[in-house]
């Protein structure tokens, strides 16, 4: 039964030592032996119990409780670094902090590489050692590679150690790398503002985005991909740089609406409801275009102007939920205000 109880244990250490991982060798050094400590203690304690018979000053008897004792004190130590792991996780600073690294090597044998990987990362904490070796989950390490930048999230445990939550690709680090080197590489360029977008970093994105722009001018359709994250983000008027450029050479619909749109919130009221009418006349069953122009009254308080364009845009689209209660609102609310 004790034998049983111990390997429970292990196997439960085993997870622990994987969930509530930190920097340092302690893990790597304790994981390896762990199996064999476990197969050498069942021969001992098989061993031992077949020693019972003999004299109890038998030499052999004695040398094998010996290696009993030493074998359950090595791993009950294996039991106790989890459980300080697990007592470093569980109690930890609840502030996640991600910090720079790279990935010096990887490794972990070819036998065992799935079973128990690890990953050398360049000094990404204040106090520790150039480089430090930590367990890596399998999903990390198919998918990093000696020399990449990565991104090490952690938490600072109870007993000062990181507690170390995942190590995912540094992606931004990745793609400005490569525009350092090719600056015109314009896929490259797309894809860190969308990765700006993405992690709702707006300036970010804005300020790629007009490098992008200085490269390649004419991009409207990307320009309006960027003005699009502008206004889910609720920061309209940053949208007007970016799309005024276009006005004189390729007034579109879509840029007289969004354009419109934009200047209207950014307090050049007359010319977003000029341009917003113009899309409008270009395509008057366009429901998108009397959208932004009733919204755009909406937003500034002006109910009274946002109703008529309402209004027809639910005589193009009768079976619009969110507009219908728009004008039931308005509607509602005018008798309030007239008395």
């Amino acid at each position: 039964m004790k034998l049983i109880g111990l390997a429970i244990l292990c196997m439960a250490a085993v997870i622990a030592e994987w969930i509530c991982r930190t920097p340092g060798s302690a893990s790597l050094i304790f994981l390896p032996w762990i199996g064999i400590g476990l197969t050498s203690l069942s021969v001992v304690a098989v061993l031992v119990d077949l020693s019972r018979r003999a004299p109890a000053d038998d030499q052999i008897a004695g040398i094998l409780r010996v290696l009993e004792r030493v074998d359950v004190a090595l791993i009950l130590l294996f039991i106790g670094h989890a459980v300080f792991l697990v007592a470093n996780a569980v109690w930890s600073d609840p502030t996640v902090v991600t910090r720079s690294s790279d990935v010096f090597a990887k490794g972990g044998g070819q036998v065992d590489a799935r079973l128990m990987p690890w990953l050398d990362l360049r000094a990404w904490r204040d106090g520790l050692p150039s480089s430090s070796r930590i367990l890596a989950y399998p999903w990390e390490a198919d998918t990093l590679w000696g020399g990449q930048p990565v991104k090490v999230s952690f938490r600072e445990g109870l007993f000062k150690q990181p507690w170390v939550l995942r190590i995912a690709p540094d992606e931004e680090r990745r793609l400005r790398a490569i525009l350092e080197a090719v600056p015109g590489a314009g896929r490259i360029r797309r894809e860190l503002v969308e990765l700006y977008i993405r992690d709702g970093r707006i300036n970010e994105a804005l300020f790629a985005t007009y490098d992008h722009m200085r490269i390649y001018p004419n991009d409207l359709a990307f320009a309006d991909y960027v003005a699009g994250a502008i206004f889910n983000a609720n920061v309209h008027p940053l949208a007007v740089p970016l799309l005024e450029p276009f006005l004189a050479k390729r007034p579109t619909l879509e840029l007289r609406r969004n354009l419109g749109f934009a200047y209207f919130r950014a307090g050049r009221k007359e010319e977003g409801v000029a341009l917003m009418k113009q899309a409008i006349a270009m395509r008057p069953d366009d429901v998108t275009s009397y959208y932004f122009l009733g919204y755009a009254y909406f937003y500034a308080g002006d109910t009274a102007n946002a109703l008529p364009w309402f209004e027809r845009l639910l005589e193009l689209e009768p079976n619009y939920p969110e507009i219908q209660e728009r004008v039931r609102t308005i509607r509602a609310a005018a008798p309030a205000r007239s008395s």
